[in-house]
């Protein structure tokens, strides 16, 4: 009868779409079903008594960190663990597979860890659409913004063109002195403008310390034309300490989006507040955009970070909260929204939470290990 139970548990994992290996408690496989060996690239009777890190072998997509052994993490914490986000397979022949996974312990009748057995599933496609959603997302923003540097540029080429005019009918040593300190000062704007634009692009390899204040700078003056155009009264409370670790275009990209927004909200001489708090643990940075423009309407709230929702109709593109929602995850941290009242009609205030230190990219776990 047992051996019945054995074959019959062995077949079912062997059907399923999804691929199982199993390890016995030293982390040798014992087990992997065809899934398995088409996402490894290695068969059964190859990886057999082989440890598990030599046949999953698994990087971090964006670092190329190594991850941590499922089979080490599930012994530490005698539990239920998932692979962290851009997560990728080195098959057996080099190319390489976007997965996720989850990874539990195999207890006897005892409660003793006896091995661990290992599901995953290749994403690459998922992560691949996704990745094209979120280039679109970034040359949308950058198209929405480009007449504003534009104008931001044009404005001050024109002032050095009349000045080097200046500069070259007139005689007087001290004017002309004067008119060159001045079109050095234009230049040096276009200088902020054009680096600010490309800082939306320029993405370092890994994670590095960020100033949230000068990415909030950074993100205003890009939106300097549109600020003048509506008149807007923008207040910025960013205290010095406010470094994070993180990735600066993708977070540089997170405010110039959420403030794009509040000045689309607001009318005519609105306000937009701009405020940094730091909480007891000082474990984490809070950043809060506030403005005085119509609000989000109380049926919209839960679906605002969905992908392909917008209120803007041909004029949005409904992935920009969506990707702001996927950044902060990806710093370990999250972004919420509230409007003034239940009615919406009272402004809306959007608070981003970023660890001070980017979390680690190897494998997470539940909510338990959490706790």
């Amino acid at each position: 009868m047992e051996r019945q139970r054995k074959r019959w548990f062995s077949t079912l994992l062997r059907s399923v779409g999804d691929a199982v290996i199993a390890t016995n408690s030293e982390g040798q496989i014992t087990f992997m079903n065809p899934a398995a060996e088409v996402a490894t690239g290695w068969s059964e009777a190859e990886a057999k008594t082989l440890l598990l890190q030599e046949v999953f072998r698994i990087v971090n997509a964006e670092t190329r960190e190594s991850v941590e052994n499922p089979v080490d993490k599930v012994r530490r914490l005698e539990t239920v663990v998932g692979l962290a986000n851009h997560t990728i397979l080195i098959r057996k022949d080099g190319s390489e597979i976007n997965i996720d996974d989850s990874g539990a312990p195999i207890r006897d009748v005892d409660g003793k860890i006896i091995g661990i057995i290992l599901v995953f599933r290749d994403i690459t496609s998922q992560y691949e659409l996704e990745r094209a959603l979120r280039t679109t997302e970034k040359l949308a923003l950058a198209g929405r913004i480009t007449a504003s540097v534009a104008h931001e540029i044009n404005n001050p080429l024109d002032t050095v063109g009349n000045l080097l005019h200046l500069i070259q009918s007139d005689t007087d040593e001290t004017r002309r002195s004067e008119y060159a300190a001045l079109a050095s000062l234009e230049l040096k704007r276009v200088n902020h403008v054009t680096r600010s634009m490309l800082s939306l692009y320029r993405e370092a390899r890994s994670p590095v310390p960020v100033d949230l204040k000068d990415v909030v700078n950074s993100a205003l003056t890009l939106l300097e034309s549109q600020i003048r155009n509506k008149e807007a009264q923008v207040t910025c409370n960013l205290p010095t300490n406010s470094t994070v670790e993180g990735f600066p275009a993708e977070l540089r990209q997170v405010f110039t989006n959420l403030l794009y927004n509040s000045l689309d909200a607001i009318s005519q001489g609105g306000t937009i507040l701009i405020e940094c708090t730091t909480p007891d643990t000082e474990k984490v940075v809070c950043v809060a955009i506030a403005d005085n423009g119509h609000g989000i309407a109380k049926e919209n709230l839960p679906r605002l970070f969905q992908p392909l929702f917008t209120t803007k109709g041909l004029d949005g593109t409904g992935l920009g909260l969506w990707v702001c929602k996927g950044i902060m995850e990806k710093h370990g941290g999250s972004i919420e929204a509230k409007s003034g009242d239940t009615t919406g009609s009272a402004g809306a205030t959007f608070t981003i939470i970023l660890p001070r230190r980017f979390p680690d990219r190897r494998i997470t776990s539940t909510a338990a290990e959490a706790a």
